[in-house]
């Protein structure tokens, strides 16, 4: 599917209050996009229900504003994400997730998930996703090695988020290889009013961020963060 805005690999749009069901599906779509792109799904909008459980995304997606390996847009949705993989590579002018782009109002849950592909953007990169706005997310039992080649958010779960929750718990593994002005193994650069919670990490990072770069978050700034039984063993470049 080539030059076309909105596309997914099974659904483009998916409007008003609609149920989606993905259950053991694979999307190995080749995607080239204008605006927003999904390997399963371009947008989501207005109070969605989706599911996808057990699922394998190893699309080649090129989206011009947001790209997902999942989902490229998701507004006002509910999204839960149960044994599924990202082992694609989506490239993101604006935005670039191994699964999902770009997040705003939603509520996502991800479980015993990996991302473990190439994101490549010259924005907000991120093995999960890129740029979130009031949204709230819990991971659990989470692997994400995933390259991710972004130039200023990368991470390795949330690359730019604003005003929103986060919850991590049981034994999350990270190990990520970040490149960006902003990079960490969770979250790039948090902004206003973000809650964060993480318990059981387990990070073995290498990052080569040019500006701001922690072990966890990059930058934290007017935020709430706690950790329970984090191991951090990673490796700092470009200091």
């Amino acid at each position: 599917m080539l030059n076309y805005s909105r596309v997914g690999g099974f659904v483009g749009t998916v409007y008003e209050a609609s149920f989606l069901n993905i259950s053991n599906c694979t999307s190995n779509a080749l995607i080239s996009s204008t605006q927003h792109a999904g390997g399963f799904v371009g947008v989501t909008n207005e109070s969605n229900v989706i599911y996808i459980t057990n699922s394998n995304s190893t699309c080649t997606l090129t989206a011009g504003v947001r790209a997902g390996g999942y989902i490229g847009d998701a507004r006002i949705a509910t999204i839960q994400i149960n044994g599924s993989r990202f082992n694609g590579t989506v490239t993101g002018t604006s935005v670039a997730a191994g699964f999902i782009g770009y997040a705003s109002t939603s509520y996502a849950i991800f479980y015993n998930c990996s991302s473990n592909g190439l994101l490549i953007s010259t924005n907000a990169s991120a093995n999960f996703i890129a740029y979130s706005s009031g949204s709230n997310y819990t991971f659990i039992e989470i692997n994400s090695s995933a390259k991710n080649n972004g130039t200023t958010f990368v991470a390795g779960i949330i690359g730019y988020m604003s005003a929103g929750n986060v919850v991590y718990n049981d034994s999350i593994e990270n190990s990520v290889n970040v490149v960006g002005k902003y990079g960490a193994s969770v979250i790039a650069f948090a902004s206003t009013s973000v809650s964060c919670n993480i318990s059981n990490l387990s990070s073995k990072s290498t990052f080569d961020a040019s500006t701001y770069h922690g072990g966890i978050f990059g930058d934290f700034a007017n935020s709430n963060g706690s950790f329970y039984k984090v191991d951090f063993n990673g490796t700092f470049a470009n200091i």
